[in-house]
Formats: C-alpha cells, structure tokens, sequence
C-alpha cells in the first residue's frame, strides 16, 4: 500500500516536473540578451534608426515638441535612457524637435488701441506703436506692417499705426527698403508733403524703386503742427 501511495503522488509531480522543464529549456534557447541603451540624444531620426537596427532595437516616436533652434527631427530626450537595460527587439521612445509654425499678422486695423492690446495678449506677437495724425478716430489703428494674413519674420514683431487727434510728439518711422510709392501714398493720408528724390537721377520710368534714405530720420521724434503739414523728403532707387 506504502508503494502505490507514493506512486501516487509521483504521478501529481511529474507533470509538474515536465512543465518546469519545458520552462526552462524554452527560455534558456529563446532568452533575450540584455543591451545598454545606446545614447540617441543629439541624432536625428535616420541615425537612430541605423544604430537601434544593429543591436535589434527598435525606434518608436513619442512626440515632438517645437523648437526654433535645432535642426528638425533632432532628438532631444529617450527612454529608456543612456545606460539603461534593455532586451533585443524591445523599443526605446524618442522625443524629436520641429520648427515652430510662422505667425501671422492678425487684422487690426480698424480696432482701437485698447482691443489689439487684448488680442496680442495672448499670442507670442508683439506690437510696436506710431502715434500719427490721421483723419481715423483717436487711438484708432488706421494701418499696420505686415498687412494681415502675412507671415512675420522670426522675432514675431508687427507694426502698428495708431491715429492721434492732437499734437503729441510722434516718432518718425523707419521707412528703408520699403516700396517708395507706397510709402508716399502713407504719407499721403497723413497730409505730409512728400518730395522724392531718385539717385541717381533717372528719366520717366515705372517707379519699382526702394527707398535708401529719408528725412527726418527714422527715430526723430516729431511734433506735428496743425496749420502746417510734415514735411518729408525720400531718396529712392531701383532694387
């Protein structure tokens, strides 16, 4: 009887025994091999790529994130990190960088001063202000730079042309490089009398010219007078 007990309970055993051998045989060939994560920050997407495939380590994007700086698809975090353990075929998360979008110049022309500074509140874009006389309402934009629509350049800045009813003094603005006609045309509506001079001096031509120089200078601060209008002389040239 003491035989066929313990035969017994050697029948519940072994089938343990083979499942734990089968384990272990299973993992020992398919077991894999523990790797350091190879340091990836700095490369971009096409080099991690070629790295990760020569230890059987796979590449998987996890976001990016906008960054005006480093050239796009660069990568600027992992995980698992440098140095960590990592088995074959296993992914190791990447986080790359892309340019931030252009602005746009929003429309404000036509809003007072009050409601553009609540629109530019919440943007990344920033105002410069001209204080000019103008038939518009006070404290009225009446123009801006860039016109609506259009991209701004890298510092986010755009111009603002506010209407002002009495004589404060005003800042000359910048007008180099830009479109002489269309210059004079702005100068226009603000009844200042423009005299363009070209250099060198040119016969009748379709004006495609740029201005080079003015006066008053750009900075001058301007006090304008009611029974005598600016007076504002443009040197041009072809582009």
């Amino acid at each position: 009887m003491k035989i066929l007990h313990s035969f017994k309970s050697l029948l519940f055993i072994i089938p343990f025994m083979l499942f734990l051998s089968g384990y272990l045989i299973l993992d020992t060939l398919f077991r894999s091999e523990e790797l350091e994560a190879p340091a990836l920050i700095g490369m971009n997407i096409q080099e991690a790529v070629t790295l990760l495939s020569t230890k059987n380590l796979n590449l998987r994007l996890l976001a990016t994130k906008e960054d005006p700086i480093l050239d796009p698809g660069t990568i600027i975090s992992q995980s698992p990190h440098t140095g960590q353990k990592i088995k074959e075929n296993q992914s190791v998360y990447v986080v790359t960088v892309t340019k931030p979008k252009k602005l746009k110049a929003p429309q404000v022309v036509n809003k007072s001063l009050q409601e553009i500074q609540e629109l530019l509140q919440s943007t990344k874009i920033r105002a410069k202000y001209y204080y000019m006389q103008s038939p518009y309402p006070k404290d009225m934009c009446f123009a801006q730079s860039p016109a609506p629509a259009q991209e701004l350049d890298e510092s986010n800045k755009m111009i603002v042309y506010i209407a002002t009813s009495n004589n404060k003094p005003i800042i000359m603005p910048d007008f180099k490089g830009k479109n002489v006609q269309d210059v004079a045309d702005f100068l226009t509506t603000q009844s200042a009398k423009v005299t363009i001079f070209h250099y060198p001096p040119m016969a009748d031509h379709t004006c495609l010219c740029v201005i080079t120089d003015q006066r008053p200078m750009a900075g001058s601060i301007i006090t304008p007078l009611v029974d005598k209008p600016l007076q504002v002389q443009l040197q041009a040239r072809m582009p």
